[in-house]
């Protein structure tokens, strides 16, 4: 989940960057939890103290009253802490901007206190956006998710959802069996093996997610898994298998 966090030591300005989190997420459908709004950088960091937050954005005055430290060295110590972290500033100072650069903050973007609650309103909706969507993306390049494409899009599910990917020959179709159900997509074997490096290739037909296999047959050469359903491994693929089942389970293998 992506966590939006705000610092600004205004308190009138705080309630109204609080009201536009909140009524964007009102209207958005996205996985986003608005962990509130803190006064100054001592504040936040005791409010986040011991949660476990992977990917934040926050949003951060560039001057607080009072303090010796301003935004962008919050800034860079919260780069420090969450290395998926996403920072917006949020100042009056144009000229601070360029300093953003030269301190290798890397702002996901800028808010102008002085362009009015419209345009902070919408910039603020459109910054929560690109925010969630290289969230998204964050989440698409792991190593515990099965991609694929189906036509023009590009689709992710869970690899602990997945049993097995079956080829059909000659009809350039795929079947992906799921803990859900299945669903057929046309794309080359090779090319969902090669994106997909966790699986394995138990024959020419079957890529397999090893870690739902309940069995192995080495005398039918067969794989069981959870769903009821067996595949094929090939002869030369026999011994592989057999060897990568056993790493994964113990004491489930049937001769």
């Amino acid at each position: 989940m992506l966590e939006v966090v705000w610092c600004e030591d205004d308190p009138q300005q705080r309630l109204q960057y609080e009201k536009i989190v909140k009524n964007y997420l009102l209207m958005k459908d996205v996985s986003i939890n608005f962990r509130g709004t803190y006064s100054n950088p001592n504040e936040l960091r005791s409010a986040i103290a011991g949660l476990k937050i992977k990917y934040p954005l926050f949003f951060l005055d560039i001057e607080y009253s009072g303090f010796e430290e301003d935004g962008l060295d919050l800034g860079q110590s919260l780069r420090k802490q969450f290395p998926f972290a996403e920072i917006v500033f949020v100042t009056t100072h144009n000229e601070l901007l360029l300093a953003t650069m030269e301190r290798s903050v890397e702002p996901l973007g800028f808010v102008i206190k002085d362009d009015g609650l419209d345009v902070i309103q919408k910039k603020v909706g459109e910054l929560l956006t690109r925010g969630y969507e290289k969230y998204t993306n964050v989440l698409e390049s792991g190593d515990e998710l099965f991609r694929y494409k189906r036509g023009n899009s590009n689709k992710v599910i869970p690899l602990s959802d997945v049993f097995y990917l079956e080829t059909i020959s000659g009809e350039h179709k795929n079947i992906l069996y799921t803990k859900s159900g299945m669903t057929t997509f046309a794309e080359s074997i090779s090319q969902v093996e090669k994106d997909n490096p966790d699986l394995y290739r138990c024959s020419n037909s079957f890529l397999v997610n090893m870690k739902n296999a309940i069995l192995i047959d080495t005398v039918l050469r067969l794989l069981k898994f959870e769903n009821g359903e067996s595949v094929n491994i090939s002869v030369r693929n026999l011994k592989s298998a057999r060897i990568l089942f056993g790493e994964t389970h113990k004491e489930r293998t049937h001769e």
